[in-house]
């Protein structure tokens, strides 16, 4: 991701995954932010209802 960042010359970039609520993480895992050779990619885990979408 953060080479496709890079080659739109873009510094930062968004990561979103979309999981089921009923799947527990611990909340370092929820969101996180690296750095890859000058481009920020910012990570985040969006819990959703399964049930709902179904």
């Amino acid at each position: 991701m953060a080479y496709y960042c890079q080659s739109l010359c873009l510094t930062t970039g968004l990561y979103l995954v979309f999981c089921p609520n009923n799947i527990a993480y611990p909340d370092i895992v929820r969101e996180g932010e690296e750095d890859f050779d000058g481009t920020t990619i910012q990570a985040y885990i969006i819990p959703y209802d399964e049930e709902r979408w179904d």
